[in-house]
């Protein structure tokens, strides 16, 4: 099995090496600059750091970053922000898309670092904003029918983000956008659809922000959550996606799910959220290095999450970026 698992990973890094261009044909020079430099980190050995800022609008801020600043005496290569506020259904969900982060996510692009964008959409068969917890009465097909409600809710959400993606473009700012993460858990309203469904979808949303509204700063990720099986079973094929990624809560990072399945896939393989499972402040972040080098080491990135998953709320935040593999802004 170690011998065959071998012969996988050189394989996957030879075809890696050999040239990824985005599922976007008409990307930016920007953008496919990006998704080669991503694709090439395995044959260095080395790997991105990241961290989550919050939501736009609402809990965003720098304060981790300058945390991790303070402590490591590095930025972060990676920042972002949720341009959702999924959780408030008290008034209209157009007004909980925010994305005045860009601002600070222009900054830090131009200091040389990426960035990535996330969107806990609100279910948008409620007009008064569905919380992503509740199915309510959604059928998943009307997210392709603009006719309906829900279709027309569903689409004034994505113009509104589109709207925030365009911004960034204008400021030569690629994006590493996360569109329906944990699609394989239960948790959230897309979570658990019908496979073959939920292809159409995403297909549906990244022709409308690539041919509809002419975005070509954006590499697409596609994260299942680790602990939830069938990583790639609604994975919508290679001409929509750019990077595979799982989001993984463990607090032993050695027994991650899912590695395997993913980086056949074929695309640069990223942790698209990592935070412990029990978030009590006692998680060795440190931890995480140890087992992308023994076991993991087409990781191109990790992207801590923040709160009481943060590194800086746990131990170790300066082993987890000061790490010999890892590259933070300042190294790129």
């Amino acid at each position: 099995m170690y011998i065959l698992r071998n012969i996988l990973i050189v394989s996957i890094v030879s075809n890696l090496c050999n040239g990824q261009q985005p599922a976007d044909s008409e990307a930016n020079a920007r953008t496919i600059e990006t998704l080669s430099y991503i694709s090439g980190l395995p044959m260095q050995n080395k790997y991105l750091s990241g961290q989550f800022t919050g939501v736009s609008g609402i809990t965003f801020n720098m304060s981790k970053i300058n945390a991790i600043a303070s402590l490591t005496g590095h930025v972060p290569a990676i920042i972002g922000c949720d341009y959702c506020n999924e959780w408030d259904q008290a008034i209209p969900p157009q007004t909980l898309i925010n994305y005045s982060c860009n601002s600070f996510l222009k900054d830090h692009s131009n200091s040389g670092g990426f960035i990535e964008i996330n969107t806990h959409y609100s279910n948008p068969v409620s007009p008064n904003g569905g919380n992503i917890r509740n199915r309510l009465n959604l059928t998943f097909t009307e997210l392709l029918n603009v006719s309906t409600e829900t279709g027309k809710r569903w689409q004034s959400y994505l113009d509104i983000v589109a709207a925030g993606l365009n911004d960034l473009q204008q400021s030569n700012v690629t994006v590493l956008y996360r569109l329906f993460h944990e699609m394989n858990g239960g948790w959230f309203w897309w979570g658990k659809q019908d496979p073959s469904l939920f292809k159409q979808v995403w297909i549906s949303v990244f022709d409308y922000f690539t041919t509809e509204k002419g975005l070509h700063n954006i590499l697409w990720v596609y994260a299942p959550d680790q602990g939830a099986g069938n990583p790639s079973i609604y994975y919508p094929g290679d001409n929509y996606v750019d990077i595979v990624a799982l989001d993984v809560y463990t607090n032993n990072p050695s027994l991650m799910n899912g590695y395997y399945e993913m980086i056949q896939l074929n695309k640069p393989f990223g942790l698209s959220e990592i935070g412990p499972l029990n978030a009590n402040g006692n998680f060795d972040y440190g931890l995480w290095p140890i087992a992308i080098q023994n076991q993991f080491n087409l990781t191109t990135y990790f992207y801590a999450w923040d709160g009481r998953w943060a590194p800086t709320a746990n131990r170790n935040t300066y082993d987890l970026f000061t790490n010999t593999h890892v590259i933070n802004r300042d190294q790129i």
